[in-house]
């Protein structure tokens, strides 16, 4: 099982694209709690699709425009969990954020793809242009993640939303 430490990630994925890039990155503003938990998952698929998303973003943002990196931890999201029949102890909620960014959903969809994960479909919420990609794993059918787009015209906003299922049953002692 793979753990990944957002915070760690995403400072090395910042230093490892300004080292790498020719051109000026935009400015990237990013909000961690020291008390997030580290992300436990079954294969790198978390680790790599923050790493090619974040290089999209940071790649296709304008340069004099800031981005916002922010992660938090979220016990609950109901309707969410309604929707995806996911109930996960808790969730992790990466949000990018920004005036400059051009991220579209078939990118997002070929990041997952290119992760061994399919998209079982894009949700229109209501009153809203928002949209959420629900993504499961090909090889482990009960794996999702979900991806939400909300493009409102100032800043736009994408949301990985990872559910954290902590929980594990305990090994049965009473049989012989």
């Amino acid at each position: 099982m793979d753990r990944i430490d957002l915070a760690e990630l995403i400072e090395n994925v910042i230093a490892n694209f300004s080292r790498g890039h020719a051109g000026l990155g935009p400015p990237v503003f990013v909000t961690i709690p020291a008390d997030l938990p580290a992300v436990p998952w079954r294969d790198p698929c978390v680790r790599q699709f923050v790493k090619a998303f974040l290089c999209d973003v940071f790649l296709t943002n304008r340069c004099d425009v800031p981005v916002r990196v922010a992660a938090y931890r979220r016990s609950s999201l109901t309707d969410l969990e309604d929707i995806t029949g996911i109930r996960p102890d808790h969730w992790i909620q990466l949000r990018v954020s920004g005036r400059g960014l051009q991220i579209v959903e078939k990118l997002i969809e070929k990041r997952f793809e290119e992760m061994g994960y399919r998209c079982e479909e894009w949700l229109v919420t209501e009153h809203s242009e928002a949209v959420l990609g629900i993504f499961r794993s090909s090889t482990e059918p009960a794996v999702k993640m979900v991806f939400g787009i909300d493009p409102t015209r100032t800043v736009r906003k994408f949301d990985l939303l990872i559910p954290i299922a902590e929980s594990t049953p305990l090994p049965d002692f009473s049989a012989p």
